[in-house]
């Protein structure tokens, strides 16, 4: 599994970890083998430094390039280069 983000959710007041699950075959074998950049990215996505992330995130897109989630945090660090999410 990989985590994917940290949302908010109604009634916490912490925010709640998300993760995507995956078996592991053969199938998966391109999803596991990114895991280690995809991390990286996600620890840069959460520390704001949003170009060292989507460096990262492209990096998992070589081999990956239908990645729904991971082109989805590229799109959300483009936007938060300009509005910082504070």
């Amino acid at each position: 599994m990989r985590e994917i983000d940290i949302v908010k959710v109604k009634g916490k007041k912490k925010g709640v970890k998300i993760f995507q699950v995956f078996p592991d075959n053969e199938f998966h074998a391109t999803l596991k083998a990114s895991l280690d950049p995809f991390n990286e990215g996600l620890k840069l996505y959460y520390a704001q430094r949003w170009d060292a992330s989507i460096a990262k995130f492209k990096d998992v897109l070589q081999n990956r390039n239908q990645d729904k989630v991971t082109k989805e945090l590229i799109v959300r660090c483009e936007h938060f280069r300009g509005n910082s999410p504070g």
